[in-house]
């Protein structure tokens, strides 16, 4: 009796085991590493609507380039950005975001498709116009293809200073239904984060074009301009650490954008995806010039469970029934 005690534990134990190792893995080395990503914009007809431009969503994703019918607050993704020939160069098509008026002033895009990245090196080219008044970003390791406000991710900005002495940066932590959390330098949150401005002595903060990367590499985020780091940052939240959407994104902003590109460093490919969540309904976006005094969300430093870019810890507890019927099964036993 007691060696199928024995046996019934272990087999238990070793199920267990399986279940818990497919919750904490960050990735499938077996699966399909994501591909990089790019687009100058020059395969594109100039002069419509993205939305209406043939081809566009075949690359490119948000809830109206998907025709998502529950819209909503993705309502004002319309009429918002074209494909153009910038001004003074008829050789080069760029993207034109002109998100200055509306309801609501906040646009993004998406890789489509299951471009979820962990290590990448994302950049871009942006000439902020006359006019401009907000910020672009690299939104990265979104838990979910929607904005910014509806999932987890980070979200660093940049923009040209009210009285356009230079180009500002600023760094967010976002989460599902709330308002994004301004990272400061001088917190005691568990993060580390450094903040500097670019100046030029030679370009116009309006009418030039300004190379823009991100590197993102476990816990490390930077971000650069023309080769000047911008923002240096480690941040260790679990619920940010893992395989996550990138979007390029604008609020309030009048630019043109350029040769769009992601390098995937990451060695082993992303889990599977799982059935999506809906969203929560996202607040709107942050006053670009004066930051979000909001306090800010800590880092989550604890080792359990898994952000919504890996997967959910639920795939785990699926075992659980089974541990339950074994021991029930022990204990009738052992009062017999």
């Amino acid at each position: 009796m007691k060696k199928k005690f024995l046996v019934l534990i272990v087999s238990l134990l070793m199920l267990f085991a399986a279940g818990t190792t497919s919750v904490f893995a960050e990735g499938d080395a077996s699966a399909q590493l994501v591909p990089d990503f790019s687009d100058d914009f020059e395969s594109y007809e100039a002069g419509n609507w993205i939305e209406e431009t043939p081809g566009f969503s075949d690359k490119w994703s948000n809830n109206v380039l998907n025709e998502d019918e529950g819209l909503q607050v993705d309502s004002h993704l319309k009429e918002r950005a074209k494909i153009v020939y910038e001004e003074g160069n008829p050789d080069n098509k760029v993207l034109y975001l002109s998100n200055m008026t509306g309801g609501n002033s906040f646009f993004y895009i998406g890789p489509q498709g299951d471009y979820r990245y962990k290590n990448f090196i994302g950049s871009f080219r942006v000439k902020f116009l006359e006019g401009n008044d907000g910020w672009v970003s690299l939104n990265v390791r979104k838990s979910d293809n929607v904005w910014y406000t509806g999932c987890h991710n980070v979200n660093i900005t940049l923009a040209v200073e009210k009285d356009k002495s230079c180009i500002v940066a600023h760094a967010y932590r976002n989460m599902p239904g709330s308002v994004d959390q301004l990272l400061k330098e001088d917190n005691n949150e568990g993060y580390t984060i450094s903040y500097q401005t670019y100046t030029s002595d030679t370009k116009q903060y309006e009418g030039d074009w300004f190379d823009v990367r991100y590197e993102v590499q476990d816990s490390s985020f930077k971000l650069y301009v023309d080769d000047t780091l911008l923002v240096d940052m480690n941040y260790p939240s679990r619920m940010v650490s893992g395989f996550g959407y990138v979007s390029l994104n604008g609020c309030t902003t009048m630019a043109y954008f350029d040769d769009v590109y992601i390098e995937n460093l990451d060695t082993e490919a992303p889990p599977a995806l799982e059935e999506p969540e809906e969203p929560a309904e996202p607040s709107g976006p942050a006053d670009p010039g004066s930051g979000n005094e909001e306090e800010e969300t800590p880092p989550e430093n604890d080792a359990g469970g898994e952000s919504g870019c890996n997967g959910s810890i639920a795939a785990g507890m699926a075992v659980s029934p089974l541990l339950i019927a074994g021991a029930a099964v022990i204990c009738r036993r052992k009062r017999r």
